[in-house]
């Protein structure tokens, strides 16, 4: 990938890239939890 971002688009990228992450990991904590209570149920 060689494309010029500028400053503005890398940083809403970045925000972007940031915020999936943040959704995936709490999707993937709520999943663990999920588990275990079913688990100690």
């Amino acid at each position: 990938m060689n494309e010029n971002l500028s400053t503005s688009e890398y940083k809403n990228w970045l925000y972007d890239l940031k915020l999936r992450i943040k959704r995936s990991q709490i999707k993937a904590a709520l999943t663990v939890n999920s588990e275990l209570i079913v688990w100690n149920c």
